[in-house]
């Protein structure tokens, strides 16, 4: 169920993520008294490999910033891993 998640709704961790894993993710976000909290986790897997990463933040301006910080933070995670 995690995987089949609409294009519109990959964001964070999957366009981060190098070729060949494959996403099973869940996000939240909602707005709270210093900006908006926004996490992701999400289970990546490549054949036998696998690979658990969860973001959390804090004190967003947006939830667009959220998610591009979420995105930001995966891909220097994963650099090693392309």
């Amino acid at each position: 169920m995690l995987r089949h998640i609409v294009s519109y709704e990959r964001w964070g961790i999957p366009p981060a993520i190098p070729g060949g894993w494959v996403p099973y993710f869940k996000g939240g976000w909602f707005r709270d008294d210093d900006g908006w909290r926004v996490h992701q986790a999400a289970l990546l897997r490549r054949g036998n490999r696998r690979i658990a990463i969860a973001v959390l933040t804090r004190g967003s301006p947006s939830l667009e910033y959220g998610a591009a910080t979420i995105s930001g933070v995966t891909s220097r995670l994963l650099r090693g891993y392309r």
